[in-house]
């Protein structure tokens, strides 16, 4: 019996190392399947991938174009409904044009519930803002930088360079509406703290239905005819003029289809604030985050924000003064019409380019340097995907660099746009078509 006993006892210790040897190598072979994954690029067509994030499995949805090289990445962000899937689907027009990567990542509304979580980047604590106005009630302190959403752009950088195998892999940050006040919040708080590999090249902020200001907003309302009883579908001709262009190839994006009307067209025009009609004089007067600058302590550094590579990238019909209308005039993405809101204007294109101006007329009062651009979509009302759609969508995110991508040896020579003139064929190499 008491041979029994030890051979059970044996018996129990193998199984007991076998057991612990077993899962051992499980655990080896899952973290070396994960590596493995983590190091794989990103496949050609859609696809997606899970990083962790502030204790949460975040999923990034991702497209890669045949075209694609070894630059760039465009890091998407979301609306107010939070779909990456629709932010990336929306981004596949154009990743093929400019043969770039498209990675947006889902912080959902179970982990990150409130406009404070996403749209200003949980910054600052939920119970700061007012619940009537949206706005920080006092002066209030950031939350420690680790619980800051805007951290996911760097978590998905990282991610993506490490698939790529590409430490160099440069970025650019575009979002619309919610996702464009994310990016807002991220460059005014994230951008100046990050080191230079780190930084994106360009933020383009679409359609903000709230923007930052960095000072009192400077356009005068009684200077753009609203009727505010009426539902508009656009465009504002006391903003935006059209201008007839002929499409080509190579440059066909490198073309702005809408302008801002010459009154506002501070890019042409320095002189346009001493308009005391349509302008007010550059105050740094502010009003409470996010509406501007105001009870933030320490207040941030203006100089810092002014410099930002930042885009205001607005629908030409974007210009209802209830928010996002459908062809019934049936309202989808309401305007709050809190006392803050309506100082910052009646309707989002004007919001937007307000903010533009008051950047350039503040910095112009202050001595200091502007690097924010503006860019009006054509024929584009409150619509994500008819945003990146736009011919000139490429111009705003990519910039004077957008024709270099489309330059690449690799463009498919197949793709025309409609309307473009076909391209000419390619001189060797042949082999390089994807």
């Amino acid at each position: 019996m008491e041979n029994i006993s030890r051979l059970h006892k044996y018996l129990a210790g193998c199984s007991c190392y076998l057991f612990v040897l077993f899962f051992n190598f499980s655990v080896l072979q899952a973290a070396t399947i994960a590596d493995e994954t983590e190091n794989v690029p990103l496949p050609i067509g859609s696809s997606s991938f899970i990083i962790p994030f502030m204790g949460h499995d975040i999923t990034v949805d991702a497209f890669r174009p045949s075209t694609y090289v070894d630059q760039p990445l465009l890091i998407v962000m979301p609306g107010v409904v939070r779909s990456a899937t629709n932010a990336r689907n929306d981004a596949i027009g154009l990743a093929c044009k400019c043969a770039c990567l498209v990675a947006a990542p889902h912080l959902s509304t179970e982990h990150f519930p409130t406009a404070g979580d996403y749209d200003h980047g949980g910054v600052f604590p939920n119970d700061a803002y007012g619940p009537v106005t949206g706005a920080l009630q006092e002066d209030t302190e950031p939350n420690p930088r680790d619980q800051w959403s805007l951290n996911v752009v760097i978590s998905v950088l990282h991610h993506v360079r490490t698939k790529e195998g590409n430490p160099n892999l440069k970025y650019y940050l575009c979002g619309d509406r919610a996702g464009g006040q994310f990016i807002n919040a991220f460059a005014l708080f994230l951008f100046p703290l990050l080191e230079a590999s780190e930084q994106p090249v360009r933020m383009v902020i679409a359609n903000l239905g709230v923007a930052t200001f960095p000072g009192y907003p400077i356009m005068k309302e009684d200077a753009v005819h609203v009727d505010r009883d009426k539902c508009y579908t656009g465009p504002n001709y006391e903003l935006t003029t059209r201008c007839e262009v002929e499409q080509g190839y190579p440059d066909y994006c490198c073309m702005i289809e809408a302008q801002i009307n010459h009154n506002y067209d501070y890019a042409h025009d320095h002189n346009i604030f001493a308009d005391k009609y349509r302008f007010r004089t550059a105050s740094s007067d502010q009003l409470p985050y996010p509406f501007g600058l105001g009870n933030i302590v320490p207040l941030p550094n203006l100089e810092q924000y002014l410099g930002a590579p930042l885009t205001f990238f607005m629908g030409e019909r974007d210009v209802n003064v209830y928010g996002g209308i459908n062809p019934k005039c049936q309202v989808i993405f309401p305007i709050a019409h809190g006392p803050f809101d309506q100082i910052e204007g009646p309707f989002r294109l004007f919001k937007n380019l307000n903010c533009y101006l008051t950047g350039h007329a503040l910095a112009l009062e202050l001595e200091k340097i502007c690097c924010w651009k503006a860019l009006v979509a054509f024929d584009c009302a409150h619509n994500a995907a008819a945003m990146l759609s736009a011919e000139n969508a490429a111009l705003a995110i990519f910039g004077d660099e957008t024709c270099q991508f489309i330059n690449n040896p690799h463009y498919l020579r197949q793709y025309v746009v409609p309307g473009a003139k076909p391209l000419p064929p390619l001189i060797g190499n042949e082999g390089d078509e994807a």
